[in-house]
C-alpha cells in the first residue's frame, strides 16, 4: 500500500508558535547519485526483511526527542512530498519506510522518515536535491490553512562521519488562506542523509530562518548516529 507522509500545517504552527490561538484549538486532521558520494552498502544481497530491521533500528528513540512517544506515525511504502508537493522521480524503488511526527523538548515538533531502497539512499538525496531546484514556491493545504512555501536555497549541512550523502533546504512558508491567517509567516527546513540503501528524512519549523536551521542541525546531528548505527558497513 502506498502512504503519503502528511503535512500538517497547523499543528506544526502550533507547537512552534507560529498560528493563532483559534487555530491551536481546533482538533487537527488526521536522477543519479551525485558525483563523490560513496555507498557503504551493496545495493543487492540485502533481503527485504533486512532492509525493514535496518529502518525500524534506524528510528529515534523517545529520549533522543525528549518525547514519550510520536504524535502519529506510518510505516509501509510512504510517499515524500516534503518539497513541491511532487513526489519524487527516482530510479530506484522504495521497498519500505518508517514516518514519525515528534514534538519534544529536544525540538519542538519534528518530523522523520527513514526508507528503504532496492538501491543506493543516495538516490532519495540527488532526487530531493533536484526537486528543489525546479521549484520555486508552491502551496500547501490542511484542514484549516493554505500556506505558500517559497525556497530560499539550499542550506549547507557537513556530512557526518559514516553517512554517504546530505542535503538541506530552507524555505520561507507564509499563509495565503483563511483571511484571518493572512501574512503569518515561518520558516522549514528539510535534511535528507544517506547510507546504504537507506535514506533519513528530517524536517523541522522555525518562527525566523536562523531558528529553522539552528533546528535541522540539531535534527541532523540526531538522525545521523541511528541510520550510521543501524546500517552495516559491507
Amino acid at each position: 500500500m502506498w502512504m503519503k507522509a502528511g503535512r500538517r500545517l497547523v499543528v506544526a504552527a502550533c507547537i512552534v508558535g507560529l498560528a493563532s490561538i483559534s487555530a491551536c484549538n481546533s482538533s487537527p486532521p488526521e536522477a543519479t547519485s551525485p558525483t563523490g558520494e560513496v555507498s557503504t552498502s551493496a545495493p543487492s544481497g540485502v533481503s527485504e526483511e533486512e532492509l525493514r530491521a535496518w529502518v525500524e533500528a534506524a528510528q529515534l528513540s523517545p529520549d533522543v526527542v525528549g518525547a514519550d512517544k510520536p504524535i502519529d506515525e506510518q510505516t509501509g511504502v510512504i510517499g515524500w512530498f516534503g518539497i513541491c508537493n511532487e513526489d519524487l522521480t527516482m530510479p530506484v524503488q522504495q521497498v519500505y519506510g518508517h514516518y514519525a511526527r515528534w514534538s519534544g523538548s529536544v525540538i519542538d515538533y519534528l518530523e522523520h522518515g527513514v526508507y528503504a531502497y532496492d538501491g543506493r539512499g543516495t538516490e532519495m538525496v540527488a532526487a530531493v536535491r533536484a526537486a528543489a531546484q525546479q521549484c520555486e514556491s508552491y502551496d500547501v493545504t490542511d484542514a484549516y490553512a493554505t500556506a505558500r512555501n517559497t525556497i530560499d536555497g539550499e542550506y549547507q549541512l557537513a556530512k557526518p562521519s559514516g553517512i554517504d550523502a546530505v542535503y538541506a533546504v530552507c524555505e520561507l512558508s507564509e499563509s495565503i488562506a483563511p483571511e484571518e491567517r493572512v501574512g503569518e509567516q515561518g520558516y522549514r527546513c528539510s535534511a535528507v542523509l544517506s547510507r546504504g540503501q537507506l535514506a533519513a528524512t528530517a524536517l523541522v519549523f522555525g518562527p525566523s530562518l536562523e531558528s529553522a536551521q539552528s533546528k535541522v542541525e540539531t535534527a541532523a546531528s540526531m538522525v545521523a548516529p541511528a541510520l550510521v548505527d543501524a546500517v552495516p558497513t559491507m
